[in-house]
């Protein structure tokens, strides 16, 4: 365990040191957008969070899958699991649009009362919330492991995708915010101790 705690601590460090880089594939996310991400993740990627985050991600995924998964590489398993998360999101934003699609012809046609439509269109964003808590709480966890993936194997983490999607969110305390509320919570839905 000593020998694992090292290593741990040599890659948070290498995190920590490591300058904000650039991304040689240009996605699209402005550098001090990255910048703001990376360093809020840098205030989040403590010892005790690395630590508490891989009990989560292997007892979630079981100890065999936790293993391979380590082991696959950082850069292509983040990879991955943004774009599954992004792939999510867009579901979830469709689906709750499907369903204000649907509605919305009927106010018109049938002409209900304002106070009608407004019960009706937050029936509807209740009866759509559990699900799509669920599919942004997934969301959230596969990019909190990508990050966390990414912190273990030493990469850059201006490179690291999972955490760049995180820096589409806008401004410099929105990307704050995103960062905080996906890296420093998301896995916390996993386990529970």
């Amino acid at each position: 365990m000593p020998a694992q705690d090292s290593a741990l601590q040599e890659n948070r460090a290498a995190v920590v040191r490591d300058g904000a880089g650039r991304d040689s594939k240009d996605d699209g996310v402005p550098h001090d957008a990255v910048d703001v991400a990376v360093e809020q993740v840098r205030a989040i990627v403590t010892d005790d969070w690395t630590r508490l985050a891989q009990r989560r991600v292997a007892g979630a995924l079981g100890p065999e899958i936790a293993r391979e998964a380590c082991s696959r590489g950082a850069s292509t398993l983040c990879n991955e699991l943004a774009e599954v998360a992004e792939a999510l999101l867009a579901g979830k934003r469709w689906a709750t649009r499907a369903v204000e699609d649907t509605l919305t012809p009927l106010f018109g046609w049938f002409g209900k009362p304002r106070l009608a439509r407004l019960v009706t269109r937050q029936f509807a964003k209740q009866v759509l919330s559990a699900p799509a808590a669920k599919i942004t709480a997934t969301a959230h966890a596969l990019r909190a492991y990508g990050v966390l993936l990414c912190v273990l194997d030493g990469r850059k983490l201006a490179r690291c995708r999972c955490l760049r999607s995180l820096a589409k969110a806008g401004t410099g305390e929105r990307i704050r915010a995103e960062v905080r509320e996906v890296v420093g919570h998301g896995l916390e839905p996993l386990v529970q101790f």
